[in-house]
């Protein structure tokens, strides 16, 4: 729920009209999994889509600084992000933004280590299109036991967590993927 917060603040930030953010749930792979089942077993991951401002100079700052005040005036605590280490053993983030008129790709992974922060790379990238991936990845026993794994029960959760975001003139679209099932909900 905090990633897909973040894209909604993002595309709010980008002033977009065509907001649209994608949930892409990952599954165990488990090659004895009959088609039928594929939609029930356990998530190992999620990925996090959407078309917002990205981890520009300013966004990519406030990342990783501690408990930053960036988004004090929407709420924001700045602790957030790391609730995706307490559920998940790390993050890769890939994210194209739009600086001054050009675009660059940054990429990083986010983990408990010494600075949180590694493999931090920043390119110009003249063929790209405005988009922030966050892959939470190795999902913890702890929480993966307590996930529903259900598309429906899934996709029921997002809606009462963003409820509000959903009445709204401006919601962005927003689409929640199966990556084993290929089902998809809008």
């Amino acid at each position: 729920f905090e990633a897909i917060t973040n894209s909604v603040q993002a595309i709010e930030e980008a002033k977009i009209k065509n907001g649209k953010i994608t949930i892409e749930i990952e599954r165990e792979n488990n090659l004895l999994t009959s088609d039928a089942d594929r939609g029930i077993t356990d998530i190992v991951g999620f990925i996090i889509k959407d078309n917002g401002i990205g981890f520009d100079a300013q966004n990519y700052d406030a990342f990783i600084t501690s408990d930053t005040t960036h988004k004090a005036s929407i709420g924001g605590r700045g602790i957030g992000r790391l609730m995706w280490l307490a559920a998940f053993e790390k993050v890769e983030i890939d994210s194209v933004f739009e600086e001054k008129k050009i675009f660059k790709k940054r990429k990083f992974i986010f983990a408990a280590l010494n600075d949180g922060v590694k493999d931090m790379t920043c390119i110009e990238d003249d063929h790209a299109v405005r988009e922030t991936s966050v892959h939470l990845i190795g999902f913890r026993d702890k929480y993966r036991k307590t996930c529903p794994k259900k598309m429906d029960t899934i996709a029921t959760l997002v809606v009462e967590q963003f409820l509000d975001v959903f009445i709204r003139a401006d919601c962005p679209v927003i689409i929640l993927k199966d990556a084993a099932s290929g089902e998809e909900v809008s």
